[in-house]
């Protein structure tokens, strides 16, 4: 299909716009590997300081960011499904799953909330638990997290637990 005349132009300026305003994001969704360990930990970390921070004491977000390393996220890369989402190469967020269908977390980095990187890797997650035959998802939820989870339209049911941050 091409493009011509005002419809052409009226295109190329809503592209200008979003590539400005930040909008226009060329993310890819890959499963993690063990060599991203190093990089999703500093996400991590990264997003329970300055993301989760508006929700949490200074003490619980100490506790909480001091308890994650990379030997934890390769570790984990044995007992859960995660994906992550890139730009140029660099892991702008992440979500895991237990292989018995427990969320394992959600993250993103503070440069691209609300950007849709939340909404795709919840997307990816749900297509992966499907065809691993996971019923419903079990989320232990940060208070952060638990309006952006109740507002996606998910096609696998979510039993949500009080959190425990």
């Amino acid at each position: 299909m091409t493009f011509q005349g005002p419809q052409r132009m009226a295109i190329i300026q809503k592209t200008i716009r979003l590539v400005r305003d930040g909008l226009l994001c060329l993310m890819k969704i890959r499963r993690s590997t063990e060599g991203d360990a190093t990089e999703l930990a500093r996400l991590h970390r990264g997003t329970i300081r300055h993301v989760n921070s508006s929700d949490y004491s200074p003490a619980q977000i100490k506790a909480w960011a001091g308890r994650t390393s990379a030997a934890k996220f390769r570790r984990h890369h044995q007992t859960h499904v995660r994906f992550v989402a890139t730009e140029q190469g660099k892991i702008i967020g992440f979500a895991d799953f237990g292989k018995d269908g427990s969320f394992g977390g959600l993250y993103v980095h503070k440069d691209f909330v609300g950007q849709g990187v939340g909404t795709k890797l919840i997307k990816k997650l749900e297509e992966m638990g499907k065809k691993r035959g996971v019923k419903v998802f079990e989320f232990l939820s940060t208070k952060t997290a638990k309006h952006f989870l109740r507002t996606e339209r998910l096609s696998v049911p979510w039993k949500e637990n009080v959190s425990r941050r």
